[in-house]
Protein backbone atom coordinates (compact mmCIF):
# COMPACT_ATOMS: atom_id res chain seq x y z
CA UNK A 1 0.00 0.00 0.00
CA UNK A 2 1.19 3.28 -0.55
CA UNK A 3 0.97 6.28 1.65
CA UNK A 4 0.79 4.88 4.79
CA UNK A 5 0.70 7.91 7.52
CA UNK A 6 0.98 7.05 11.27
CA UNK A 7 0.73 9.80 14.51
CA UNK A 8 1.50 8.48 17.54
CA UNK A 9 2.16 10.15 21.17
CA UNK A 10 4.46 8.70 23.40
CA UNK A 11 4.88 5.12 22.03
CA UNK A 12 7.27 2.52 20.74
CA UNK A 13 6.47 2.41 16.64
CA UNK A 14 7.16 -0.78 14.67
CA UNK A 15 7.01 -0.27 11.24
CA UNK A 16 7.59 -4.79 10.30
CA UNK A 17 5.47 -5.50 7.56
CA UNK A 18 5.05 -2.60 5.57
CA UNK A 19 6.75 0.64 4.77
CA UNK A 20 6.57 3.94 5.90
CA UNK A 21 5.92 5.95 2.37
CA UNK A 22 4.77 9.40 2.76
CA UNK A 23 3.53 11.17 -0.43
CA UNK A 24 3.83 15.16 -0.05
CA UNK A 25 2.40 14.61 2.92
CA UNK A 26 3.77 15.12 6.97
CA UNK A 27 4.41 12.52 9.49
CA UNK A 28 4.35 13.91 12.85
CA UNK A 29 5.76 11.40 15.68
CA UNK A 30 5.58 12.07 19.75
CA UNK A 31 3.37 15.25 19.92
CA UNK A 32 2.94 17.35 22.77
CA UNK A 33 0.04 19.47 21.27
CA UNK A 34 -1.55 19.67 17.70
CA UNK A 35 0.98 21.16 14.72
CA UNK A 36 -0.91 22.41 11.35
CA UNK A 37 1.30 23.12 7.82
CA UNK A 38 -0.37 26.15 5.62
CA UNK A 39 1.25 25.29 3.00
CA UNK A 40 -0.64 21.54 2.58
CA UNK A 41 -3.76 22.39 1.10
CA UNK A 42 -4.99 19.31 -0.73
CA UNK A 43 -4.04 15.95 0.99
CA UNK A 44 -2.53 13.17 -1.42
CA UNK A 45 -4.63 10.25 -2.41
CA UNK A 46 -3.76 6.36 -1.50
CA UNK A 47 -3.34 4.67 -3.93
CA UNK A 48 -4.24 0.80 -3.91
CA UNK A 49 -1.59 -1.31 -5.81
CA UNK A 50 -2.28 -5.10 -5.41
CA UNK A 51 1.28 -6.96 -4.80
CA UNK A 52 1.98 -10.42 -6.77
CA UNK A 53 2.37 -12.95 -4.18
CA UNK A 54 2.84 -15.61 -6.39
CA UNK A 55 6.74 -16.11 -6.09
CA UNK A 56 8.87 -17.74 -4.05
CA UNK A 57 10.40 -16.32 -0.54
CA UNK A 58 13.25 -13.70 -1.65
CA UNK A 59 15.84 -11.90 0.51
CA UNK A 60 17.07 -8.78 -1.38
CA UNK A 61 19.70 -6.23 -0.14
CA UNK A 62 20.13 -2.75 -1.67
CA UNK A 63 23.24 -0.53 -1.08
CA UNK A 64 22.80 2.18 -3.27
CA UNK A 65 23.29 5.62 -3.90
CA UNK A 66 21.23 9.29 -4.76
CA UNK A 67 22.95 10.63 -7.38
CA UNK A 68 23.87 14.58 -8.13
CA UNK A 69 23.19 15.85 -10.66
CA UNK A 70 25.98 19.08 -12.46
CA UNK A 71 24.48 21.45 -14.74
CA UNK A 72 23.45 19.63 -17.63
CA UNK A 73 21.31 17.09 -15.58
CA UNK A 74 24.02 14.60 -16.07
CA UNK A 75 24.99 12.37 -13.14
CA UNK A 76 27.86 12.99 -11.20
CA UNK A 77 30.43 9.81 -11.03
CA UNK A 78 31.29 9.41 -7.81
CA UNK A 79 33.79 6.37 -8.48
CA UNK A 80 35.74 9.00 -10.03
CA UNK A 81 35.00 12.13 -7.85
CA UNK A 82 35.88 10.19 -4.37
CA UNK A 83 38.06 7.24 -5.64
CA UNK A 84 38.13 4.37 -3.98
CA UNK A 85 36.00 5.51 -1.59
CA UNK A 86 32.91 2.79 -1.75
CA UNK A 87 29.60 2.26 0.13
CA UNK A 88 31.14 -0.98 0.80
CA UNK A 89 34.86 -0.32 0.88
CA UNK A 90 36.55 2.06 2.64
CA UNK A 91 38.28 3.56 6.05
CA UNK A 92 37.38 2.90 9.36
CA UNK A 93 34.89 3.91 10.66
CA UNK A 94 32.56 2.92 8.09
CA UNK A 95 28.87 3.38 8.18
CA UNK A 96 26.53 1.49 5.78
CA UNK A 97 23.00 1.59 5.18
CA UNK A 98 21.31 -1.72 4.23
CA UNK A 99 17.88 -1.71 2.58
CA UNK A 100 15.88 -4.98 2.62
CA UNK A 101 12.55 -2.81 2.12
CA UNK A 102 12.26 -4.39 -1.56
CA UNK A 103 12.65 -8.39 -0.34
CA UNK A 104 9.71 -10.14 -1.19
CA UNK A 105 6.51 -10.72 -1.03
CA UNK A 106 6.31 -7.90 1.15
CA UNK A 107 3.20 -7.95 2.21
CA UNK A 108 3.96 -12.12 3.25
CA UNK A 109 7.54 -11.38 5.46
CA UNK A 110 6.95 -11.40 8.76
CA UNK A 111 10.44 -10.72 10.12
CA UNK A 112 13.85 -9.41 8.64
CA UNK A 113 16.71 -10.14 10.61
CA UNK A 114 20.30 -8.49 10.18
CA UNK A 115 23.60 -10.35 11.24
CA UNK A 116 26.39 -7.75 11.04
CA UNK A 117 29.04 -10.12 11.06
CA UNK A 118 30.93 -8.91 13.57
CA UNK A 119 28.93 -10.09 16.43
CA UNK A 120 27.27 -7.23 17.38
CA UNK A 121 23.06 -8.09 18.18
CA UNK A 122 20.99 -8.64 15.45
CA UNK A 123 18.88 -6.17 14.25
CA UNK A 124 14.93 -6.77 13.08
CA UNK A 125 13.55 -4.05 10.34
CA UNK A 126 13.80 -3.74 7.02
CA UNK A 127 16.23 -1.33 6.72
CA UNK A 128 19.36 -1.43 8.84
CA UNK A 129 22.34 0.40 9.50
CA UNK A 130 25.66 -0.32 11.19
CA UNK A 131 29.04 1.29 11.64
CA UNK A 132 31.90 -0.92 11.36
CA UNK A 133 35.44 0.76 13.32
CA UNK A 134 38.03 -2.38 13.35
CA UNK A 135 39.40 -3.19 9.80
CA UNK A 136 38.77 -6.24 8.27
CA UNK A 137 36.04 -8.10 5.81
CA UNK A 138 32.55 -8.77 6.96
CA UNK A 139 29.64 -11.18 5.76
CA UNK A 140 26.57 -9.26 6.38
CA UNK A 141 23.34 -11.23 6.16
CA UNK A 142 19.80 -10.15 5.74
CA UNK A 143 17.37 -13.43 6.76
CA UNK A 144 13.52 -12.76 5.87
CA UNK A 145 10.64 -15.30 6.79
CA UNK A 146 7.07 -15.32 6.33
CA UNK A 147 4.42 -16.38 8.73
CA UNK A 148 4.56 -20.06 8.42
CA UNK A 149 8.26 -20.15 9.06
CA UNK A 150 9.95 -20.06 5.71
CA UNK A 151 13.00 -18.48 5.53
CA UNK A 152 15.58 -17.09 2.24
CA UNK A 153 18.86 -15.06 3.04
CA UNK A 154 20.99 -12.68 1.07
CA UNK A 155 24.64 -12.04 1.88
CA UNK A 156 26.86 -8.65 0.94
CA UNK A 157 30.49 -7.96 2.04
CA UNK A 158 32.03 -5.53 3.50
CA UNK A 159 35.38 -4.25 3.75
CA UNK A 160 36.71 -2.28 6.45
CA UNK A 161 40.12 -0.49 5.82
CA UNK A 162 42.79 0.90 8.50
CA UNK A 163 43.48 4.43 7.51
CA UNK A 164 46.98 4.78 6.24
CA UNK A 165 47.17 9.32 5.76
CA UNK A 166 48.71 11.69 7.61
CA UNK A 167 48.02 12.03 11.38
CA UNK A 168 47.20 15.36 12.78
CA UNK A 169 47.82 16.08 16.73
CA UNK A 170 45.92 18.29 18.70
CA UNK A 171 47.43 18.96 22.12
CA UNK A 172 45.71 21.83 24.43
CA UNK A 173 49.09 21.43 26.58
CA UNK A 174 52.06 21.00 24.74
CA UNK A 175 50.51 22.45 21.25
CA UNK A 176 51.16 25.36 19.23
CA UNK A 177 48.98 26.33 16.24
CA UNK A 178 52.69 27.57 14.83
CA UNK A 179 53.61 23.40 14.34
CA UNK A 180 52.95 21.33 11.52
CA UNK A 181 49.99 19.04 13.62
CA UNK A 182 52.08 16.11 12.69
CA UNK A 183 54.10 14.56 16.08
CA UNK A 184 52.45 14.36 19.67
CA UNK A 185 54.89 16.44 20.93
CA UNK A 186 57.47 19.00 19.88
CA UNK A 187 61.23 17.82 18.69
CA UNK A 188 62.48 20.88 17.32
CA UNK A 189 61.47 23.01 14.55
CA UNK A 190 57.90 23.57 13.36
CA UNK A 191 57.56 19.64 14.41
CA UNK A 192 54.86 19.27 17.07
CA UNK A 193 51.30 18.89 17.51
CA UNK A 194 48.82 21.25 17.52
CA UNK A 195 46.87 23.31 20.45
CA UNK A 196 43.46 24.64 19.81
CA UNK A 197 40.24 23.33 17.87
CA UNK A 198 40.13 26.54 15.74
CA UNK A 199 43.36 25.29 14.02
CA UNK A 200 42.00 21.85 13.53
CA UNK A 201 38.64 22.81 12.16
CA UNK A 202 39.95 25.79 10.04
CA UNK A 203 42.11 23.24 7.99
CA UNK A 204 38.64 21.65 6.27
CA UNK A 205 39.06 25.39 4.81
CA UNK A 206 41.95 24.46 2.96
CA UNK A 207 43.23 21.41 0.88
CA UNK A 208 45.60 19.81 3.52
CA UNK A 209 42.89 17.29 4.47
CA UNK A 210 43.48 14.25 2.15
CA UNK A 211 41.48 11.04 1.57
CA UNK A 212 42.62 8.82 4.78
CA UNK A 213 43.68 11.68 6.65
CA UNK A 214 42.73 11.68 10.70
CA UNK A 215 42.74 14.77 12.80
CA UNK A 216 42.91 13.30 16.54
CA UNK A 217 42.47 15.73 19.78
CA UNK A 218 43.90 13.93 23.20
CA UNK A 219 41.77 13.17 25.93
CA UNK A 220 41.16 14.65 28.95
CA UNK A 221 41.56 18.22 27.62
CA UNK A 222 39.42 20.80 26.94
CA UNK A 223 39.64 23.38 23.20
CA UNK A 224 39.04 26.72 22.53
CA UNK A 225 37.03 26.56 19.54
CA UNK A 226 36.20 30.73 18.48
CA UNK A 227 35.99 30.21 14.60
CA UNK A 228 33.29 30.31 12.23
CA UNK A 229 32.07 30.76 8.90
CA UNK A 230 34.47 27.29 7.96
CA UNK A 231 33.89 26.86 4.35
CA UNK A 232 35.29 23.63 3.15
CA UNK A 233 37.63 23.48 0.68
CA UNK A 234 37.16 23.25 -3.10
CA UNK A 235 35.16 20.38 -4.90
CA UNK A 236 36.23 17.28 -3.71
CA UNK A 237 36.80 17.67 -0.17
CA UNK A 238 36.21 14.39 1.44
CA UNK A 239 38.06 11.37 3.47
CA UNK A 240 39.30 12.60 7.08
CA UNK A 241 38.41 12.20 9.99
CA UNK A 242 37.98 14.23 13.82
CA UNK A 243 38.95 11.75 16.79
CA UNK A 244 40.88 10.82 19.68
CA UNK A 245 44.20 9.71 21.03
CA UNK A 246 45.05 8.83 24.37
CA UNK A 247 42.92 7.85 27.80
CA UNK A 248 40.54 9.74 29.69
CA UNK A 249 37.04 11.06 29.24
CA UNK A 250 36.07 13.05 25.46
CA UNK A 251 37.90 15.84 24.66
CA UNK A 252 35.62 18.81 25.19
CA UNK A 253 35.70 21.57 22.12
CA UNK A 254 34.52 24.52 23.93
CA UNK A 255 33.03 27.29 21.84
CA UNK A 256 33.77 31.20 21.96
CA UNK A 257 33.46 32.83 19.43
CA UNK A 258 30.76 34.86 17.45
CA UNK A 259 27.19 34.39 18.71
CA UNK A 260 24.82 32.96 16.67
CA UNK A 261 26.68 31.61 13.86
CA UNK A 262 27.56 28.55 11.68
CA UNK A 263 30.79 26.46 12.65
CA UNK A 264 30.95 24.52 9.36
CA UNK A 265 29.08 25.91 6.48
CA UNK A 266 29.03 24.25 3.36
CA UNK A 267 27.64 26.41 0.54
CA UNK A 268 28.51 23.77 -3.00
CA UNK A 269 28.42 19.76 -3.25
CA UNK A 270 31.39 17.40 -2.61
CA UNK A 271 32.07 16.85 1.06
CA UNK A 272 32.22 13.65 1.68
CA UNK A 273 33.30 10.63 3.36
CA UNK A 274 33.31 12.48 7.02
CA UNK A 275 33.62 11.52 10.35
CA UNK A 276 33.46 13.31 14.11
CA UNK A 277 33.89 10.57 16.71
CA UNK A 278 33.99 10.55 20.38
CA UNK A 279 33.92 14.42 20.42
CA UNK A 280 32.18 16.84 23.59
CA UNK A 281 30.99 20.20 22.13
CA UNK A 282 30.44 22.25 24.27
CA UNK A 283 28.41 25.31 22.33
CA UNK A 284 27.68 28.06 24.84
CA UNK A 285 30.58 29.78 27.21
CA UNK A 286 27.98 31.60 29.37
CA UNK A 287 29.40 34.32 28.96
CA UNK A 288 27.51 35.66 25.94
CA UNK A 289 29.37 33.32 22.38
CA UNK A 290 27.31 30.79 21.61
CA UNK A 291 27.21 29.22 18.32
CA UNK A 292 24.26 28.74 15.94
CA UNK A 293 24.61 25.53 14.00
CA UNK A 294 27.84 23.11 14.60
CA UNK A 295 27.47 21.60 10.30
CA UNK A 296 24.88 23.32 8.60
CA UNK A 297 25.11 21.93 4.41
CA UNK A 298 21.59 22.60 3.88
CA UNK A 299 22.84 25.43 0.59
CA UNK A 300 24.84 22.01 -1.09
CA UNK A 301 24.89 18.25 -1.11
CA UNK A 302 27.09 16.42 1.06
CA UNK A 303 27.86 12.06 0.81
CA UNK A 304 28.65 10.11 3.89
CA UNK A 305 28.99 12.22 7.00
CA UNK A 306 29.26 10.27 10.58
CA UNK A 307 27.92 11.73 13.99
CA UNK A 308 29.23 8.60 16.16
CA UNK A 309 29.69 9.19 19.83
CA UNK A 310 29.19 12.88 19.56
CA UNK A 311 28.10 15.41 22.88
CA UNK A 312 26.32 18.08 22.02
CA UNK A 313 25.31 21.04 24.57
CA UNK A 314 23.69 24.18 24.43
CA UNK A 315 23.41 25.28 20.31
CA UNK A 316 20.94 27.96 19.80
CA UNK A 317 19.70 25.57 16.97
CA UNK A 318 20.64 22.27 15.10
CA UNK A 319 23.93 20.25 15.55
CA UNK A 320 23.62 19.47 12.13
CA UNK A 321 21.22 20.72 8.53
CA UNK A 322 22.07 18.28 5.80
CA UNK A 323 20.94 18.55 2.63
CA UNK A 324 18.50 20.68 0.52
CA UNK A 325 14.81 20.36 -1.25
CA UNK A 326 16.50 20.07 -4.69
CA UNK A 327 16.41 16.63 -5.98
CA UNK A 328 19.94 17.15 -7.78
CA UNK A 329 22.16 17.75 -4.88
CA UNK A 330 20.22 16.35 -1.45
CA UNK A 331 22.56 14.83 0.94
CA UNK A 332 23.15 11.01 0.73
CA UNK A 333 24.34 9.69 3.35
CA UNK A 334 23.68 10.80 7.16
CA UNK A 335 24.91 8.58 10.10
CA UNK A 336 23.97 9.76 13.75
CA UNK A 337 25.17 6.96 16.26
CA UNK A 338 25.00 6.72 19.85
CA UNK A 339 24.93 10.85 20.63
CA UNK A 340 23.97 12.80 22.95
CA UNK A 341 22.06 16.53 21.89
CA UNK A 342 20.65 18.39 24.80
CA UNK A 343 20.06 21.89 25.88
CA UNK A 344 19.70 22.88 29.37
CA UNK A 345 17.59 25.82 28.21
CA UNK A 346 15.53 27.57 25.17
CA UNK A 347 14.83 30.93 24.61
CA UNK A 348 11.68 31.13 24.60
CA UNK A 349 11.82 33.45 21.19
CA UNK A 350 13.71 30.89 19.33
CA UNK A 351 12.08 28.45 17.68
CA UNK A 352 15.15 26.32 17.28
CA UNK A 353 15.43 22.30 16.38
CA UNK A 354 17.95 19.98 17.56
CA UNK A 355 18.46 18.21 13.70
CA UNK A 356 17.30 18.70 10.46
CA UNK A 357 18.08 16.68 7.47
CA UNK A 358 16.59 16.36 3.82
CA UNK A 359 18.28 13.36 2.14
CA UNK A 360 18.64 9.98 1.34
CA UNK A 361 19.96 6.98 3.13
CA UNK A 362 19.77 8.63 6.76
CA UNK A 363 20.42 6.36 9.79
CA UNK A 364 19.43 7.83 13.14
CA UNK A 365 20.43 5.07 15.88
CA UNK A 366 20.38 5.00 19.44
CA UNK A 367 21.16 8.64 19.94
CA UNK A 368 19.23 11.16 23.10
CA UNK A 369 17.92 13.86 22.20
CA UNK A 370 16.46 16.74 24.72
CA UNK A 371 14.61 19.63 25.26
CA UNK A 372 13.76 22.09 21.97
CA UNK A 373 12.52 24.99 20.39
CA UNK A 374 11.04 23.23 17.52
CA UNK A 375 10.38 20.08 16.37
CA UNK A 376 13.61 17.75 18.17
CA UNK A 377 14.03 16.35 14.15
CA UNK A 378 13.00 18.30 11.04
CA UNK A 379 13.54 15.84 8.16
CA UNK A 380 12.55 14.96 4.33
CA UNK A 381 13.39 11.02 4.47
CA UNK A 382 14.45 8.84 0.98
CA UNK A 383 14.92 5.67 2.36
CA UNK A 384 16.39 5.21 5.79
CA UNK A 385 16.06 3.83 9.47
CA UNK A 386 15.47 5.41 12.78
CA UNK A 387 16.01 3.22 15.80
CA UNK A 388 16.53 2.61 19.17
CA UNK A 389 16.27 6.81 19.70
CA UNK A 390 14.89 9.04 22.68
CA UNK A 391 13.30 12.03 22.04
CA UNK A 392 12.12 14.13 24.58
CA UNK A 393 11.18 17.64 25.86
CA UNK A 394 10.37 19.21 21.97
CA UNK A 395 8.02 22.32 21.91
CA UNK A 396 4.60 22.24 23.12
CA UNK A 397 2.25 22.18 19.81
CA UNK A 398 5.53 20.43 17.93
CA UNK A 399 6.79 16.74 17.56
CA UNK A 400 9.45 15.10 18.46
CA UNK A 401 10.21 13.78 15.11
CA UNK A 402 8.80 15.08 11.68
CA UNK A 403 9.14 13.70 8.52
CA UNK A 404 7.56 15.52 5.23
CA UNK A 405 7.64 15.64 1.43
CA UNK A 406 10.46 17.53 0.12
CA UNK A 407 9.64 21.03 -0.45
CA UNK A 408 11.22 24.27 -1.75
CA UNK A 409 10.28 27.65 0.96
CA UNK A 410 7.18 28.64 -1.18
CA UNK A 411 7.06 25.92 -3.45
CA UNK A 412 4.85 23.29 -3.84
CA UNK A 413 5.90 19.88 -2.89
CA UNK A 414 7.62 17.99 -4.85
CA UNK A 415 6.10 15.05 -6.75
CA UNK A 416 9.07 13.17 -8.04
CA UNK A 417 11.06 13.23 -4.44
CA UNK A 418 9.23 11.82 -1.11
CA UNK A 419 9.63 10.32 1.84
CA UNK A 420 9.75 6.49 1.64
CA UNK A 421 10.51 3.46 2.84
CA UNK A 422 11.88 4.44 6.40
CA UNK A 423 12.27 1.97 8.93
CA UNK A 424 11.01 3.63 12.49
CA UNK A 425 11.44 1.16 15.47
CA UNK A 426 12.18 1.10 18.98
CA UNK A 427 12.16 4.44 20.06
CA UNK A 428 10.76 6.16 23.31
CA UNK A 429 9.17 9.74 22.65
CA UNK A 430 9.00 11.82 26.08
CA UNK A 431 6.74 15.06 26.88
Amino acid sequence: MKGVCNMKKNVLLYVLLISLLIINACVSIGNTGSTTDSSVTDMPKWIEEKEDVSGPLSAKIIIDDYKWLDGNNNAIDFNTSFKGAGLTKYYTPLPVLFQGWNSSPRSLIADYQWDFGDGSPVFRGFNASHVYEIPGTYTVTLTVRDASGKTDTETVSIEVLKRDGAVYYVDAILGDDSYDGLSQVHSGGANGPWKTASRAFSEMATDLYKSGDSILFKRGQTFDLNVSEITPGAWPAWGYMFGTYGDGAKPIIQYSGEDGAIIIHMYSIGLAHISFVDLDFRFDDYKGHKAGVFFFAQGGGTRNVLFLRVDSLDLYSDLFVMGQYSKNEISTGTFVFDCFVRNTFIDPEESVTLFAVWGSRFACINNTFDLSGNHIGYTSIDKGVLAGNTFSRPAFGRTALRICGFQGEGAPWDAELTSNNIQISENKFHG
